[in-house]
């Protein structure tokens, strides 16, 4: 051991005699440092999956720095990374700022609206984070902080974490929003380890949501209409209670009777009233379709409603012709 010591000690002297700093013969300082970083954190798990995938990176030092403020430009980074954005549109309003590419793949996704202001080194609050995500999804709305909370792709604060649980034991009070509002305000910065936890949700979301429009594709690419009848097959779909659900409802023309149609078997049906598909994962309402027959148009339920609220909200601001 001492000779080994006594090694080292020429070489790094050899080395400095030639002008070379001998780095490598020092004990890495930002391993140790990177390790106690978030070691303890409340969102650990979701930052070690965050950086196993790629979708957030550490600083030069090897440190995470959990609870700093995420800059627009680091946020939408990994949301466009999450989101699986490729495609490009000319963005030059932020000039060589390294983000520009993602710019681009936000300008060609077109996330942009008038209630964010572009500012890549600008600190993210709450509001900003969920507009971003909302739009993101597909839903530029009134009201970006429900829409995401509402739909579980924001609930990553520490305040949630110590504070879920309503008054009651084994009940939740996260459904409600005004609950929200005094837990976790719009304006509260959106952390790094905030973002790594919301990003997990996002990425649980879209695959939940991919699985289910398996599903629900070839539920809609087996039926037809023929004399008066609809035909088709249910897929082989699953139920785990509150883990993986799945279901095919068929309700008469009068809407006041319905019957569950059995997985992976064949069904002939009267052409008239509905058809529809459920799908809840992890007790989380994930899609419903229907079909309005004979019409096989198919119908995005949770979006139609969505759609009503919005057109609703945007009459009563903007006045009764919605301009």
């Amino acid at each position: 051991m001492k000779k080994m010591k006594l090694a080292k000690t020429m070489l790094a002297a050899l080395l400095a005699t030639c002008g070379i700093v001998p780095v490598l013969l020092s004990e890495p300082t930002s391993v140790t440092a990177a390790t106690s970083d978030y070691a303890n954190h409340w969102a650990k798990k979701e930052i070690d999956w965050a950086l196993q995938k790629g979708l957030i990176w550490k600083y030069a030092d090897g440190t995470f720095r959990p609870d700093e403020t995420v800059t627009q430009a680091q946020f939408l980074a990994s949301l466009a990374k999450v989101m699986g954005l490729k495609e490009k549109a000319p963005y030059p309003a932020i000039g060589n700022h390294w983000a520009r590419g993602v710019y681009e793949q936000v300008a060609k996704a077109n996330w942009f609206s008038p209630d964010i202001k572009i500012d890549p080194n600008a600190q993210m609050t709450r509001y900003e984070a969920a507009a971003w995500i909302t739009n993101a999804w597909g839903h530029k709305t009134y009201e970006p902080m429900k829409y995401t909370f509402t739909n579980h792709l924001l609930v990553s604060s520490w305040r949630f974490k110590n504070g879920l649980e309503g008054k009651k034991p084994g009940y939740f009070a996260y459904e409600e929003y005004n609950y929200f509002l005094k837990t976790a305000l719009p304006t509260d910065r959106f952390t790094r380890a905030e973002l790594a936890h919301t990003l997990k949700m996002i990425d649980t979301r879209k695959r939940y949501v991919a699985e289910a429009m398996g599903w629900t594709n070839q539920l809609k690419n087996s039926m037809y209409v023929k004399e008066g009848k609809v035909y088709g097959k249910v897929p082989n779909l699953p139920f785990i209670e509150y883990r993986r659900q799945a279901q095919v409802v068929y309700w008469d023309g009068d809407g006041t009777d319905f019957k569950r149609l059995e997985p992976g078997k064949n069904f002939a049906l009267p052409a008239t009233g509905t058809i529809s598909i459920d799908v809840i994962m992890d007790s989380l309402s994930i899609l419903t379709y229907c079909w309005e027959l004979p019409s096989l148009n198919m119908i995005n339920i949770r979006e139609k409603s969505f759609s009503s609220i919005s057109q609703a909200r945007n009459t009563e601001l903007l006045g009764n012709d919605g301009k």
